[in-house]
């Protein structure tokens, strides 16, 4: 019998989100709506709420067929040209990836792996995936992936890996997330002084937030809407919370991928001239040159924190 794709998938409860619209603990941002805002305008609540729903279900799919070590399962939930880009090496088409889930069954017989959150932009989603019980991780101490998604007829075509400081140890590469370069982007999104934001970025960079369509290209473009941003939160407050790193690319996808890419789980607390601070959650991928400066800027949501902020309605 073919297994449904929705066997473990947990409800969506669509009441608490609402109910935090009305919350005491915050108190939801005044956003200025129309064609002309150029830093965050209010999204609609119905589109952010289907697109957890979809990066849910397939980043909750992939993990659950993984742990059920069912072909059958897998087969379900990926397209046949389906890209598992892990820098190095690479699995292109769906026989290559059943190949690698096979033999990472059969060398980690105890894995166990569970979903953690979901992050959303327009067309793509980014899912916590936690592992324990594999290279010798812990269960109390787990180690996780961000994994980015790109998904085609309700499966996943391209599966982008991203890993934790706990992996990156075990792969006795301690110093591949630069926790400065990382901590110094926090700061200045922080600190609302354009000159320190055009400086972060190379001059053809781009930045990408398909959720709220906002997209730039070149750093004195992205400096321009950093100032509309902080005009509009001038208390603005990032926060690192949790830090990740891609493998560099090799042949095959080294023109696509020439620099290894990382990023974070950030905290932005944003506050208008009359409202209390709100946080929102949001992962950030960034790509940084030779020099350190950022080409591109990809960012991706939680959508429960954009609906308590009063970003969607």
């Amino acid at each position: 019998m073919k297994k449904s794709l929705h066997k473990f998938i947990r409800p969506v409860n669509l009441i608490p989100l609402f109910l935090l619209l009305n919350s005491a603990c915050c108190s939801p941002l005044n956003l200025p709506i129309g064609p002309q805002q150029s830093a965050l305008s209010e999204l609609n609540i119905d589109e952010i709420l289907s697109k957890d729903r979809t990066c849910t279900n397939l980043v909750e799919d992939q993990i659950n067929a993984w742990q059920s070590r069912d072909i059958e399962y897998i087969k379900q939930i990926y397209t046949d040209d389906i890209v598992h880009f892990d820098g190095y090496p690479a699995y292109v088409g769906f026989d290559e990836v059943v190949d690698l889930a096979e033999r990472m069954w059969m060398r980690f017989s105890k894995w166990e792996m569970k979903a953690g959150e979901v992050y959303i932009s327009k067309n793509e989603c980014v899912g916590e995936w936690i592992n324990w019980n594999v290279l010798g991780i812990p269960q109390d101490s787990p180690g996780m992936e961000f994994d980015l998604i790109n998904f085609r007829d309700d499966k996943i075509s391209f599966w982008r890996l991203f890993y934790d400081q706990k992996f990156w140890e075990i792969f006795n590469e301690p110093h591949k997330i630069d926790n400065d370069f990382l901590n110094q982007f926090a700061s200045t999104w922080s600190g609302g002084i354009k000159k320190e934001i055009k400086q972060l970025y190379s001059r053809d960079a781009v930045y990408e937030d398909t959720l709220f369509n906002i997209s730039h290209t070149g750093s004195n473009n992205i400096s321009i809407y950093a100032s509309s941003y902080f005009d509009q939160f001038p208390q603005a407050k990032w926060t690192v919370m949790h830090t990740f790193a891609e493998r560099k690319a090799l042949s095959g996808f080294k023109d696509d991928y020439p620099f290894a890419s990382q990023g974070a789980l950030f905290e932005i607390t944003l506050q208008g001239e009359d409202t209390e601070p709100c946080q929102i959650r949001a992962v950030i991928i960034l790509t940084p040159n030779h020099e350190k400066q950022i080409i591109k800027q990809q960012i991706f949501y939680d959508a429960e924190s954009i609906v308590e902020c009063g970003l969607a309605k």
